[in-house]
């Protein structure tokens, strides 16, 4: 039956692989980085699992991906439901969209947009604390900028792991 879909063992074990990947991720960011933070600032490293998914296998699975990570990040926060889930697919579809079409696929660029995502997840992430409770912006914006620093640090890591498991040689 799944010949039929075109699915083959080689895609399901890449599946598998990305699952696991992105439970290990989750369980790194909600479990383990709650406990170890620079100047009070925990890293946000899903969103780097679905730029580098995005880059080696395109807009689909950069949307599957995001996804994943979305009802993963809405499960781990405190955050308006579906905010991270709908962000976040948006961001895999987008990014795979432009890494197929407009955007270089070397790690140059795709360290320029990873960091510029991380940059907006944490901006969206602390949208409601300036918003409901009147936060000082520009200390908001501090704590954004030191977060997508300490979420970078995963960038190199991440996109090693996840070439691996695209089977791509090269980007």
């Amino acid at each position: 039956m799944l010949k039929r879909l075109g699915i083959d063992g080689k895609g399901i074990m890449k599946v598998l692989k990305y699952a696991g990947l992105l439970f290990l991720l989750y369980i790194l960011q909600a479990a383990v980085f709650t406990h170890i933070r620079l100047f009070g600032v925990k890293p946000l490293i899903l969103p780097v699992a679905i730029m580098c998914a995005a880059l080696f296998e395109g807009m689909t699975a950069g949307g599957i991906v995001g996804l994943a990570a979305g009802i993963l990040c809405d499960m781990s926060f405190n955050q308006p439901a579906l905010q991270f889930t709908i962000f976040m697919t948006a961001l895999g579809f987008a990014a795979g969209y432009l890494f197929e079409t407009v955007l270089s696929t070397s790690f140059t660029s795709f360290l320029i947009c990873t960091t510029a995502a991380l940059f907006v997840c944490a901006v969206i992430q602390f949208f409601g604390i300036v918003v409901y409770n009147g936060a000082d912006i520009l200390s908001v914006l501090k704590t954004a900028v030191i977060q997508t620093v300490y979420s970078a640090v995963f960038i190199v890591p991440l996109y090693y792991v996840v070439r691996r498991i695209s089977g791509t040689t090269g980007a």
